[in-house]
């Protein structure tokens, strides 16, 4: 049992370094003229077993800017979808009309676990995604919440990139290899690539936010 659980910890530990070292640094864009309130992100991980890769939040004016569900996903989405990185995704936000902050978290979720950061209240809505590692191009998508306060679950979905292997068949099923970004090739793409639609095999939640606004100084001198 013993080496069993040693085994295990260092497969979450290899997980975690590949991720950091694939995913850059916070991306931010803000509009500094406006100077708006804060929000406290959290970040859960409500499943039993599927790791979340690292991925990308974004607070922006107009709605379904990562919405691809019954169309062909950008490029840039295929290395988070894959493999976890979302560097490419990240970049491509940045330059889309009505983006006002994106950004990364840039280490894994594991199960049970969640993370928490802030944005700013630069624009209306706010959407998130992250890879469900242990499947071949899934991922959970926060789509354009209004951005205030409550508690809001994603919904899965296949991108459409690599055929469908079971869930957790690791490298033998084309799925993610913790130090091998090469396995972003591993899986059997789709030809033509498939239009993004709702995954028929993670029915489960995955991923939950939680967000609360959080008091300026003046307010918490009152």
């Amino acid at each position: 049992m013993k080496k069993v659980l040693g085994i295990g910890i260092v497969i979450i530990l290899a997980i975690i370094a590949f991720f950091a070292l694939r995913n850059d640094p916070v991306v931010i864009i803000d509009d500094p003229e406006n100077e708006p309130a804060s929000y406290s992100v959290v970040v859960r991980n409500l499943s039993g077993s599927q790791p979340l890769s690292p991925g990308v939040f974004v607070v922006h004016d107009d709605s379904g800017v990562l919405d691809f569900e019954g169309r062909l996903s950008p490029v840039e989405f295929e290395p988070l979808a894959e493999i976890g990185v979302a560097g490419d995704l990240a970049g491509w936000l940045a330059t889309q009309s009505g983006v006002r902050s994106v950004y990364l978290i840039d280490s894994p979720i594991l199960p049970g676990q969640e993370r928490t950061f802030i944005v700013e209240n630069t624009g209306r809505y706010l959407s998130g995604t992250m890879m469900a590692v242990a499947s071949n191009d899934g991922y959970a998508l926060i789509n354009s919440i209004d951005l205030e306060e409550g508690i809001f679950q994603a919904r899965n979905y296949d991108n459409g990139t690599e055929e469908n292997s079971a869930l957790g068949s690791g490298a033998a099923g084309g799925q993610p290899v913790p130090g091998q970004p090469e396995s972003i090739d591993m899986g059997t793409a789709t030809n033509p690539q498939a239009t993004v639609r709702v995954h028929d095999q993670l029915t489960e939640v995955i991923l939950e936010i939680e967000i609360t606004a959080v008091a300026s100084p003046d307010e918490e001198l009152n």
